[in-house]
């Protein structure tokens, strides 16, 4: 997933810089530090989690990421009039046309792009309230960030579209990061069934794991087991053994998946045939579990051969679609 910084970004000359944040810490004491953050950072947080939603490219992410960012936005004016402008108000109870007219009297250069967020949050209110459902285009969610942008630009926000893109791409990193454990994780579960049903050595054993076909196709995984294994008999005997195979049952499944996993004795890599035959209750009678089997056993002398059982989507996390290329 690629985040173009560029697609709504909006290059206004001519306003003056005025760091919030220098303008923040010379602020007369008497208005918590913690507080002055905690607003500037949500509001940046909040465009970049509204972005996240409008780049899902399904009418629900981009109407929920429309909501957030007119959510932002009003609480933005809030806070930056009671804190900035030391406007006494109601923070919670004003209404946003009271807002709009307080903002417009303190921001200068503002009223036309105050008049647009009136519109587009009359639009928000209808996404939000209508008995049917509506949708939003993305031009449109780009037309209002371009006018937040605009908007932070006049209230000293001058690099506010490169903050949210960093806040973006936060986002973006995180489920990545979250991805990624997941799978080291479930890879580091499986490397755990191989170490123990083969006895490998030492404890910290981890080996690679490789998806030999794509998850599904029978015919494909039976031609590649074969493949490899012929391959691995041409090599010397290890122990009286030339492959390890370890063919993994889903437990209790009225049509469990069989996966095998496949290596060479010597060796720490792996060739795992994910989900590629299942067969009624896991008792091997499918066409293509027969086939594999038959394999097995005619060479049975070369292969140490083992059959374990996990429960279902135990290796969901190792083979995630996005990792193995497989993603729609």
């Amino acid at each position: 997933m690629k985040h173009e910084k560029n697609e709504v970004n909006v290059e206004l000359e001519g306003y003056p810089y005025n760091s919030i944040t220098e303008l923040l810490e010379s602020m007369e004491e008497g208005i918590m530090e913690e507080e002055k953050r905690a607003w500037v950072n949500d509001f940046y947080r909040a465009v970049g989690y509204a972005l996240f939603l409008a780049k899902q490219e399904n009418d629900t992410s981009l109407r929920q990421g429309y909501i957030l960012l007119d959510n932002a936005v009003e609480q933005f004016l809030k806070s930056y009039l009671r804190i900035i402008k030391d406007v006494n108000f109601e923070k919670d109870k004003v209404h946003l046309d009271k807002l709009i007219k307080i903002a417009k009297k303190n921001i200068e250069n503002s009223s036309d792009i105050l008049d647009r967020v009136i519109e587009c949050h009359n639009t928000r209110n209808n996404l939000y309230h209508s008995p049917v459902y509506l949708s939003i285009s993305k031009s449109s969610f780009s037309d209002y960030l371009s006018d937040v942008f605009s908007l932070g630009k006049l209230t000293g926000f001058a690099n506010i579209s490169d903050i949210v893109s960093e806040e973006f791409d936060k986002i973006i990193q995180k489920m990545f990061d979250k991805m990624d454990e997941e799978r080291s994780n479930s890879l580091r579960q499986i490397g755990d069934l191989l170490k123990d049903n083969f006895g490998i050595t030492p404890g910290i054993y981890q080996g690679d794991i490789f998806l030999g076909s794509a998850s599904g196709d029978s015919n494909s995984a039976f031609d590649g087991i074969k493949t490899l294994l012929f391959g691995i008999f041409g090599r010397e005997e290890v122990n009286g053994k030339k492959a390890r195979v370890l063919e993994v049952i889903e437990s209790n499944e009225e049509n469990p998946f069989h996966s095998f996993f496949i290596s060479y004795v010597g060796s720490s890599t792996w060739y795992c045939f994910y989900n590629c035959f299942w067969s009624k209750w896991g008792e091997g009678e499918g066409y293509w579990i027969q086939r594999v089997r038959e394999v097995i056993k005619q060479n049975e002398d070369k292969i140490d051969y083992k059959i374990d059982y996990i429960g279902k989507g135990y290796f969901q996390g190792a083979f995630d679609p996005f990792f193995t290329g497989e993603r729609i």
